[in-house]
């Protein structure tokens, strides 16, 4: 594409040109001398110091000639402007698609994140209201254990009443020690 922009440019220069030199010619020919027919091309022109290519430099003999390939050169100017057009629509067309797909797919992960977030919360809520559960157990736990290590002292101090029952309130006590240290493990893990 950028070849075919650089050589129409080139094209378009060398019409400058041979226009200039047609119309001194004409200045010539009516100040005085034969008509002669002569075949002009300038091939010492140059666009942004390149020569022109060989074979490339268009040339005319009238000035018909001259204004069909203005004419070319026009068209072909516009082909490649429609070109360049089309190519820029199709790249347009390309960008809006891939932002669509990326925008579809940040929603999509925004709500993914969302539930998560909502899960993630859920369970926090839940481990919080386990760990407080626990904690009023190990207290109900512990305050019944000690009721029951104060009524074991008050039955041994009793003497009789307190001998066939002396041994309930260990075992009573040991029950309610491992709850507390099964509850205790329970709360570490949440």
């Amino acid at each position: 594409m950028e070849a075919s922009v650089s050589s129409l440019r080139l094209q378009l220069q060398e019409q400058v040109n041979q226009t200039s030199v047609l119309l001194h010619e004409v200045e010539l020919l009516k100040g005085g001398g034969g008509m002669k027919r002569r075949r002009s091309s300038i091939s010492s022109s140059s666009i942004e110091g390149a020569p022109p290519a060989e074979g490339s430099t268009p040339s005319f003999m009238t000035v018909a000639e001259l204004v069909s390939q203005n004419t070319s050169l026009k068209a072909s100017v516009a082909r490649l402007r429609n070109e360049c057009e089309i190519e820029a629509q199709k790249e347009l067309a390309q960008l809006r698609e891939d932002w669509q797909k990326m925008d579809e797919a940040y929603k999509e992960l925004a709500k993914v994140r969302e539930t998560d977030r909502s899960t993630y919360e859920g369970l926090l809520s839940r481990a919080d209201k386990e760990k407080k559960e626990m904690m009023e157990q190990i207290e109900e736990l512990r305050k019944s254990l000690q009721d029951t290590a104060s009524a074991a002292t008050q039955a041994d101090g009793t003497g009789d009443a307190g001998a066939g029952s002396g041994s309930s309130p260990s075992r009573g006590s040991s029950s309610a020690e491992r709850k507390i240290s099964l509850l205790q493990d329970k709360l570490e893990t949440v």
